[in-house]
């Protein structure tokens, strides 16, 4: 790791967030202005036409959450994981990824941008990558 160690390190538990889903995970953290934690979930969705994604944005709080920088290994042990509060949810053709915040807005908020891949997993014939905007009234 280039002699760079953790400062602080947390349990993370994913949701499934269909029946149906495959492949779910964290794409992306984001820390906004305010200090808080965005984080980007995903899911595959296997359907009778193609694939889709089930793509979600969460709240992450650490506050009392157990630091899991000094546990050797996490099967078995006992700690607290970050607290998750879902504020948007949407089942889309194509596998976001990736977030970035713009610059603050005049009227105050941010455009929370997501961007897809582009390519096999796209869910979209030709390829291309998809941008996805969403606001943010409260980052600070």
């Amino acid at each position: 790791m280039n002699g760079h160690v953790p400062f602080e390190q947390f349990g993370y538990p994913t949701e499934a967030l269909s029946e149906t889903g495959l492949l779910i995970g964290v794409a992306e953290l984001l820390q906004l202005p305010s200090g808080q934690l965005l984080a980007l979930e995903r899911e595959l969705v296997p359907g009778a036409d193609g694939l889709s994604f089930n793509i979600a944005l969460f709240e992450i709080t650490t506050g009392s959450a157990t630091d899991i920088s000094g546990f050797p290994d996490l099967n078995g042990a006992t700690f607290s994981p970050v607290e998750k509060k879902r504020l948007w949810h949407d089942t889309l053709p194509a596998n976001f990824e990736s977030m970035a915040l713009s610059p603050e807005l005049a009227d105050g908020s941010f455009s929370l941008i997501l961007l897809s891949e582009g390519g096999r997993f796209s869910g979209d014939s030709d390829g291309n990558a998809q941008i996805k905007v969403l606001k943010v009234s409260s980052a600070r």
